[in-house]
């Protein structure tokens, strides 16, 4: 049995792919949530995580971890702040992973964005986080970069609502250096992230659009 944490489980990606694994009958999932609504979760405050992340999570998964899974994430706006986004995306993140890795976790499996580590602050912050995972010492670490996702989310997000009418009529326009901007399905990414649960390559492992595609039968 493979022991899955997942962080981000009520997002828009962390929904899709908590339900795929929860069918799964190789993976005893456990999901890291602010507020335990089903027998799969466990409370976590995150400031208490990203504080102690070796000692709270030891907590939440005594028996330890096979694989750890990030689709936390918020944007700017609702966050309020730099100093929060970053918080959120950054601090909770790596906190996350390292409690992860602490109890035994051998693979990441991290959601991030296309373009990270390019310019801007919401890129910026993106590669960022992609380097502090990548030096926690995991045996594998798999680098989700998804251009906008396509999926109803629990909340408005104007911005991302208006790309979402926009670019899947831009796609045919989207190639070359701009293929990895592409609007993607989340279904899709969340069936991706399925197939990378338990890989065993050891390396760092980037997944673009088109890689994506492929792993989540696109």
């Amino acid at each position: 049995m493979m022991r899955v944490l997942l962080a981000g489980a009520t997002g828009l990606v962390g929904n899709l792919v908590s339900a795929r694994l929860a069918g799964r009958a190789d993976v005893d999932l456990i999901r890291l949530v602010r507020v335990a609504a089903g027998p799969a979760d466990r409370a976590v405050d995150f400031e208490a995580l990203a504080a102690r992340p070796g000692e709270v999570m030891a907590a939440i998964a005594p028996d330890g971890a096979d694989v750890a899974i990030s689709c936390l994430g918020t944007t700017l706006r609702k966050a309020g702040s730099r100093e929060a986004f970053w918080r959120v995306d950054h601090d909770y993140v790596a906190a996350f992973a390292a409690g992860a890795r602490a109890v035994g976790a051998r693979q990441a499996i991290l959601v991030s964005s296309a373009g990270a580590g390019g310019g801007g602050f919401y890129l910026k912050t993106k590669g960022a986080t992609e380097r502090a995972l990548t030096g926690l010492g995991f045996v594998r670490v798999d680098v989700v970069r998804p251009g906008l996702l396509l999926g109803r989310r629990s909340e408005t997000r104007l911005g991302e609502r208006a790309g979402q009418i926009l670019l899947p009529a831009l796609r045919p326009l989207l190639a070359g250096p701009l293929a990895p901007y592409r609007a993607i399905p989340a279904a899709r990414v969340a069936a991706a992230i399925a197939g990378l649960t338990g890989r065993t390559e050891p390396g760092v492992h980037i997944h673009d659009n088109e890689a994506l595609e492929a792993l989540g039968g696109g």
